[in-house]
């Protein structure tokens, strides 16, 4: 997670607890501000994610053709002394 985000929610949650700690104060819901930031961080999360899926690379099995080629190259460098 982004050391900014994590920051943010902690000042956040320790904002919420110093008003909970003064109970004259204290709202129990949050405000329709804090309702859009907290849903504006859940975005950026989800954004976050999908670039990392869309920039993961795509690995694919290899062929027949190809795990031949290797074990043929494996068996010649075997064969090599050291």
């Amino acid at each position: 997670m982004d050391n900014q985000l994590i920051a943010k929610i902690t000042e956040l949650v320790l904002e919420k607890l110093t008003q909970v700690s003064q109970p004259e104060q204290a709202s129990k819901t949050l405000s329709n501000e804090e309702l859009q930031e907290w849903q504006s961080f859940r975005l950026i999360k989800e954004n976050h994610h999908q670039m990392q899926q869309s920039t993961a690379p795509a690995y694919e099995a290899l062929s027949t053709h190809e795990l031949q080629h290797w074990q043929s190259l494996h068996q010649q460098l075997s064969a090599l002394p050291l």
